[in-house]
């Protein structure tokens, strides 16, 4: 969305016009989305992003108190927290990533169902709920399983919120029925990161997560870095091969920049991350 646009909402906001006002207004600028969200994701100066996003973090806060219903801007703001967290966040200050992603998974939740808290319905109501989305129901599934993955992964000593697990997982299933090509093959990964980053005890399964991160590296045509720093994180450590999480790491941070036009800003997050993995290798094995 250009700056422009923010401006009048907030404008009109301060006025405190009637919401029927504002509530055209936002709708009228949503259907820029879109590109503005295209943009950032082929922005690759992770400077630039981490000084800009946390602006368009409160516009978009505004935008939804004008059009709560809303659902592209219930889905691009869940994107955006989420992606400000696990960015520029999550390593420094777990805390506030939590609260961040909680907030990402409600938006996700508004979007799919109004008035909806996935946490506190049985695994039951939800799978009755998932059966009755469709195919264009899977970014805002995403979104949800994303946040919700990153809200478990920072809350491994609350009970609660590990017995969400089986949910979580329901819906990485679901999005696999309706659309396993999404966003380069994304629900394969989600997948692929259940089977490997817990024990065999717990879950794991060394072989399944391989299948779903072929899947993925297929569909992607191998270019999305996030899916090989995910690769190496969890399946190569889980299976205690540290020459392959060596080399993958490697093969990530020599990568060209321009490599998936449409995911730099993800891929220069993933040669950030990449570069701290290697430099602690030892601690993995």
């Amino acid at each position: 969305m250009k700056i422009k646009n923010i401006i009048i909402i907030f404008f009109f906001a301060a006025m405190g016009l009637g919401c029927n006002v504002s509530k055209l207004i936002v709708n009228t600028a949503s259907n820029s989305f879109d590109s503005a969200k295209l943009s950032i994701r082929k922005n690759g100066d992770l400077e630039l992003l981490r000084d800009a996003i946390p602006a368009s973090l409160l516009a978009i806060d505004v935008m939804l108190e004008a059009s709560p219903d809303n659902k592209k801007l219930l889905i691009t703001a869940s994107e955006a927290y989420f992606g400000y967290s696990f960015a520029f966040v999550e390593n420094k200050n777990p805390e506030r990533a939590r609260k961040l992603y909680k907030k990402a998974k409600g938006y996700a939740e508004r979007a799919i169902i109004k008035k909806a808290d996935f946490s506190k319905i049985s695994i039951d109501q939800l799978e009755s709920n998932l059966k009755k989305l469709k195919k264009e129901d899977v970014p805002a599934l995403f979104q949800l399983a994303n946040s919700w993955i990153g809200l478990i992964n920072l809350s491994t000593t609350n009970i609660e919120a590990l017995a969400d697990i089986p949910k979580v997982i329901g819906i990485i299933e679901r999005m696999l029925e309706l659309n396993p090509d999404y966003y380069f093959g994304s629900p394969h990964v989600l997948m692929a990161g259940y089977y490997s980053a817990r024990s065999k005890a717990l879950g794991g399964n060394p072989e399944k997560a391989k299948y779903h991160f072929d899947k993925a590296f297929e569909i992607s045509k191998s270019k999305s870095l996030l899916f090989h720093l995910f690769y190496a994180k969890y399946y190569a450590v889980q299976i205690q091969d540290k020459e392959l999480f060596i080399k993958t790491l490697k093969y990530i941070i020599a990568a060209p920049d321009d490599l998936l036009p449409e995911m730099n800003f993800l891929n220069a997050i993933a040669k950030q991350k990449a570069k701290g993995l290697l430099e602690n290798a030892d601690e993995y094995f």
